[in-house]
């Protein structure tokens, strides 16, 4: 009888607790539904996912190149695109307006274009899913194609967030990269495995390539910033994730990605605010460099920069041979599917040409595997024919154009920035035609141009820079 009445005095406390939890929480939930219904707590809520917005669209920019591993690269590019999509969600569930941008429609038809290859491929699961090496599939477009819509609808301070957290993610990967000159490779800490190229440094992005390729894209925008710093502060730290960037550069040893920056350098002299102060800066970060040129080449003497930059000129030389043979037989591929391509990932196993004498003269006896065109035109057209071709060169015109009105004649700050952009968008165009958009670098081509259609659009509304359009 003690025991049963005990085991009711329990039960009724905790009846009794949980009521008082469920009272708590409805009044909470009322609460919340009452500050919800005022227009200050809409806006509140606006702006909450307004930043879910920004994190996914940091997390594609900022944090996925860091990742070492393709794969990695793969889940956390899908991952930052469920974050875009919860943030997009509660945007317009909170009554957030959606506002048209000019690149709407080149997106748009790159996007059919891409379903459209996908499904007449010759392959429609390989072209759907991304590989496992490259990372290239629809799948990802899916992710890079609204991020950069994202990108797009951007307030000024928003974008310079994410510059400034590129440029982070840039310092970190720049100093990895030198580590790896030095025979210092921190990168199986994270989970790399499997990648050893000599004194060729490829930091997180997989292939020395990519590296020079990362760093063509980042750097003439850490350039800009650390020339149009306002505070010692932000100076400081733009001026050494660009040192950082730049040592890391060199010690890629990626010809194509030097010859880049050197048209992004023309770029920055031609475009950016005259100012006493910008030059100032440019003329001492040029010294930094040099005297980082000049470190590099003493201190490792089994590599030499010089006889690796002079051999760019040389018609022989192997890398570009391979190149060119590539070429000549994409376009083979192009001829015979030339409206819808062959899908995503069909390079490998359908370039014609493979074990001829022509092949064997220029690769030799040992087998090579070619599942990419090495030129980023040439294989859009493989991969989507000449109509994905169009709307990625649309795309493409849509954000030089913006950053190039962005940067000519508008005031401090965002001229600079944009010039960054415009620079940056330019060598990362040159070096492309050497190789070709790959995960990491990706992520990041993608948020640069609709930043430059964010910024745009803030050089023309100053009321922008206050505000979203997501």
């Amino acid at each position: 009888m003690t025991g049963s009445l005990i085991y009711d005095t329990r039960a009724g406390v905790c009846a009794r607790v949980r009521i008082r939890r469920r009272c708590r929480a409805a009044r909470r939930m009322a609460f919340a539904m009452v500050v919800l219904s005022t227009e200050e707590g809409r806006d509140a809520a606006r702006a909450f996912g307004r930043r879910i917005v920004l994190i996914a669209v940091a997390m594609c920019a900022a944090l996925v190149p860091l990742l070492p591993m393709n794969e990695m690269k793969v889940h956390g590019t899908f991952a930052a695109g469920l974050v875009l999509l919860a943030g997009v969600c509660a945007s317009l569930w909170w009554g957030e307006r959606l506002r048209s941008t000019v690149l709407d429609a080149p997106v748009l038809t790159f996007f059919g274009a891409a379903i459209a290859s996908t499904i007449f491929g010759v392959n429609p699961r390989v072209s759907l899913i991304p590989s496992p090496g490259r990372g290239e599939g629809l799948l990802d477009y899916v992710v890079f194609l609204p991020m950069a819509l994202a990108a797009a609808r951007l307030s000024r301070t928003e974008a310079r967030e994410i510059l400034s957290a590129l440029l982070g993610a840039g310092a970190l990967i720049g100093a990895i990269g030198v580590g790896q000159y030095y025979g210092v490779d921190v990168t199986p800490l994270i989970g790399s495995r499997g990648f050893d190229y000599g004194l060729h440094s490829w930091s997180t992005l997989s292939n020395p390539d990519f590296l020079g390729g990362y760093a063509a894209l980042v750097l003439p925008v850490g350039l800009a910033m650390a020339a149009g710093a306002r505070e010692p502060g932000q100076w400081w730290g733009y001026a050494s994730a660009s040192t950082l960037l730049y040592a890391a550069l060199l010690a890629s040893q990626t010809r194509s990605a030097w010859a880049a920056m050197a048209v992004a350098a023309v770029v920055l002299l031609w475009h950016l605010p005259r100012t006493a102060a910008a030059y100032r800066r440019l003329a001492l970060l040029g010294l930094v460099f040099a005297a980082v040129t000049t470190v590099m080449a003493v201190t490792q003497p089994r590599v030499s920069l010089g006889i690796r930059a002079t051999s760019a000129f040389n018609p022989n030389d192997s890398s570009m041979q391979g190149k060119l043979w590539i070429w000549e037989h994409s376009l083979v591929m192009i001829r015979e599917r030339p409206v819808l391509g062959w899908g995503f990932s069909a390079v490998e196993g359908h370039l014609p040409g493979i074990g001829t004498p022509d092949y064997v003269r220029v690769f030799g006896q040992s087998p090579v595997v070619i599942d990419v065109a090495h030129n980023d035109l040439l294989q859009v057209a493989v991969n989507m024919g000449l109509l994905g071709l169009a709307a990625y060169l649309w795309i493409w015109l849509t954000a030089v154009r913006a950053a190039h009105g962005a940067a000519r004649g508008f005031p401090f700050p965002v001229g600079f920035e944009t010039v960054g952009i415009l620079a940056g968008l330019t060598a990362y165009f040159v070096w492309l035609q050497f190789l070709w958009s790959h995960i990491g670098d990706t992520n990041v081509f993608w948020v640069v141009a609709g930043i430059a259609v964010s910024l745009r659009r803030a050089a023309r509304d100053p009321g922008a820079g206050r505000r979203s359009t997501t």
